[in-house]
């Protein structure tokens, strides 16, 4: 048997080295998404509207426990998915009474459902009774106009904050209206009367110009935060899904770039599919964030736009939210509990 062939000089000279162990304190087990540099300044004398997806829900309820009831209006037309229907909305809260009157009862209807329906509204807004319906959309406008608005004299009061949450540039419009009017709430009417669009990034960035500069114009110093929702779109398939994603945040990032001063972008999208990035981060449907990732992403937040002042305040707060949900029991149920379980108190 021929003698095994030394090894080469270059390998024979080869000495594996191994990385040297990081610290287990200085592991990262994630990649956090860096907040843009430049916020808004979020103070507890500031009013917030928020408009837009679910996530407005969520993010409006944590913020109405940071600064109050009367200082935060989340939804006022109840959840909006698209850009079309959510600037129609500020548009109807910037006209004058009569005119958002008129647009309100234009867009009344009754539904199969035997419901008086808004094609403005979410179903939160619907009434078996058309004045019914109208009084809860009039009040919910009431309210959003005033923390929008002020009293008329927007030189004497702190601007306030916009927040929109875009879910999707997918739209519906009714088709027994000439294709015109864009619904923001189907109603669980027939498909029929309905057809499905989508809008360029040119277009989306053309109506953004259009409700912005009416915005600046009543509320001189508004401070308009957009953001993304992380929420995927498996109905449209992940690809389109995807697609459509992309285009929102192309129009914010040209709404940010058109007006630095005034509009800013916050990376809710990002922190979701970036920084958490996992499953466990989804609720049931593995399509919305969980609770947990939602109080995450709310936390971000007030990271990043809080004041020094309000952070504090904003914990106290919850804080005392927090107690004030547990239920307190009485002596009185205590002793009825435990003779229920055949416990008693005698000898104790």
């Amino acid at each position: 048997m021929p003698a095994a062939k030394p090894l080469c000089p270059a390998t024979a000279a080869f000495t594996p080295t191994l990385p040297h162990p990081m610290p287990a304190s200085s592991m990262l087990f994630r990649t956090p998404v860096e907040l843009p540099a430049q916020s808004p300044a979020l103070s507890a004398d500031t009013s917030v509207v928020l408009l837009g997806s679910c996530l407005a829900i969520h993010m409006g309820e944590r913020l109405t426990i940071d600064l109050g009831t009367t200082r935060c209006c989340a939804n006022p037309f109840g959840v909006l998915y698209n850009p079309r229907s959510i600037f129609g909305a500020l548009k109807l809260l910037l006209a004058p009474a009569e005119d958002a009157e008129n647009c309100l009862r234009d867009a009344l209807f009754e539904g199969r459902d035997g419901l008086w329906h808004s094609w403005l509204f979410s179903t939160h807004f619907s009434h078996n009774t058309a004045e019914g319906a109208l009084q809860r959309m009039r009040e919910s406008v009431e309210n959003a106009r005033r923390l929008l608005l002020g009293n008329g004299n927007r030189t004497c009061e702190k601007p306030p904050m916009l927040i929109l949450t875009f879910g999707t540039d997918h739209h519906y419009r009714l088709t027994d209206s000439d294709g015109l009017r864009v619904v923001a709430n189907c109603h669980k009417e027939l498909p029929a009367r309905f057809s499905e669009h989508t809008d360029d990034v040119n277009a989306l960035t053309a109506l953004f110009e259009d409700v912005f500069n009416s915005l600046q114009e009543r509320i001189p110093g508004l401070q308009t935060v957009l953001t993304v929702s992380p929420y995927r779109y498996k109905k449209y398939g992940f690809h389109p899904s995807q697609l459509s994603k992309a285009r929102l945040l192309l129009l914010c990032d040209a709404a940010c770039k058109a007006h630095p001063e005034h509009v800013h972008y916050f990376p809710a999208y990002e922190i979701l599919n970036d920084e958490l990035r996992d499953y466990r981060f989804y609720d049931a449907d593995m399509l919305h964030p969980s609770p947990q990732a939602v109080d995450y992403i709310a936390a971000r937040f007030e990271e990043w736009c809080f004041d020094n002042a309000l952070l504090p305040l904003a914990e106290e707060r919850r804080k005392a939210h927090k107690r004030a949900q547990h239920r307190r029991i009485s002596p009185a149920e205590t002793t009825e509990d435990n003779t229920s379980r055949g416990e008693t108190t005698r000898g104790k």
